[in-house]
């Protein structure tokens, strides 16, 4: 063995440990990134469905108004249904928007979403052909089968929150 073997392998050794150091910290810091990246993805995702949580909700309260009217409707209130309707779909529409950007597999995750917007379209149905009857046909009966299904989508958003809550706080 000649003298510049000998210096060459602790030089060797030395730089190999160095760069298999130096690549242990490029993977934490890569990691540490990756899991941050989806905390902020889970906060994002339980800040849309407790937006969506109180546009449901502003959506019952107008809608319960409405029903309490007589028939037609004043143009105020129907102008107050469209709109909380409307913030509803938007609601809808970005947390979709938000699932198709982040997730790969995303038919899995979007299955409760389009659930609860068949749900609440049925509903708003409903709710459309008691409006354009008359207060005789709004009887306790027919609003107690409608009414309690506006609840019902909301239940719907309970497992995603939980999901997300979770996810929060992983």
């Amino acid at each position: 063995m000649t003298l510049k073997t000998l210096f060459a392998m602790p030089i060797a050794i030395i730089l190999i440990v160095t760069l298999s150091l130096a690549g242990m910290i490029t993977g934490q810091g890569w990691s540490g990134q990756t899991r941050g990246k989806a905390a902020v993805e889970a906060v994002e995702r339980m800040r849309l469905l407790l937006e969506l949580q109180t546009d449901l909700r502003a959506e019952r309260l107008v809608s319960n108004s409405a029903l309490a009217r007589p028939y037609p409707m004043p143009t105020r209130v129907g102008r107050r249904l469209a709109d909380a309707r409307l913030t509803t779909d938007r609601a809808i529409e970005a947390i979709a928007v938000s699932i198709r950007y982040n997730e790969q597999n995303n038919s899995a995750a979007e299955a409760y979403l389009t659930n609860a917007a068949g749900r609440l379209g049925t509903v708003r149905a409903g709710i459309d052909a008691l409006l354009v009857s008359g207060p005789a046909a709004r009887t306790y009966g027919v609003l107690e089968s409608v009414m309690p299904e506006l609840l019902a989508v909301s239940r719907l958003l309970e497992e995603p929150l939980q999901r997300a809550s979770l996810a929060v706080t992983l």
